[in-house]
């Protein structure tokens, strides 16, 4: 199920959306023509044993690699994600935090992935840890909102729409099965990294949401 717009997306400008987007889009692309100063751009991501080796030191690797992609789809999906989920939660808390909870979410879940996977020389990168804070945030926020699905299987399509609440319980379900079912060192992807962004994001956005502010479903 392919996510394509909350019903009730906020019209305004979404700053911080876009500039993430856009940065995104911008190292992916330097990278992969070879526009980058490789003196500040990682060859390969973050290494979650270095972390333990220098873990000031691997600061800037950490926060250069939310912003790097293994390929276009991973790039474009996780912008796709970004942009349904993330603009009612900017749109709630302020671009200017909403940018905090968005790198606090991705150097977490980096972080996290480091202390308590068994694999720690592949190289991370991605906004994935990130993106799943979102999607954490966004249960907590607006779980009754309706998203516009893309549903498919095999030769079927049709757009549905599904409860945030379900569509985010059918993410961690999947999460969860290849995370528990799928060895990690046979697999691109960190499922153990999206867990615990997911959780960063349900206690973040707890941080950063002002108890008084007004929420809509």
């Amino acid at each position: 199920m392919l996510p394509l717009k909350d019903e009730k997306a906020p019209l305004k400008f979404p700053l911080a959306i876009l500039l993430i987007i856009f940065l995104n889009f911008y190292f992916f692309i330097s990278r992969k023509f070879g526009l980058t100063n490789e003196a500040y751009m990682p060859t390969s991501g973050f290494i979650p044993e270095e972390l333990f080796k220098n873990p000031i030191g691997q600061a800037p690797t950490i926060l250069i690699s939310l912003f790097l992609h293994a390929g276009w789809g991973h790039l474009i999906g996780n912008m796709l994600f970004l942009w349904v989920f993330g603009n009612r939660i900017e749109n709630l808390i302020n671009p200017i935090k909403f940018l905090i909870f968005y790198l606090a979410c991705g150097i977490l879940s980096f972080i996290g992935f480091s202390f308590f996977s068994d694999v720690k020389n592949i190289p991370l990168v991605g906004a994935s840890g990130a993106i799943s804070g979102v999607l954490g945030a966004y249960l907590i926020l607006f779980p009754k909102a309706q998203i516009l699905t893309l549903f498919f299987w095999v030769f079927y399509f049709n757009i549905l729409k599904t409860p945030a609440f379900v569509y985010i319980f059918f993410w961690i379900f999947w999460q969860v099965f290849a995370f528990v079912s799928i060895a990690q060192t046979e697999t691109q992807i960190a499922w153990l990294g999206h867990l615990i962004g997911f959780v960063a994001g349900i206690i973040v956005i707890f941080l950063l949401k002002s108890p008084l502010t007004k929420q809509e479903t």
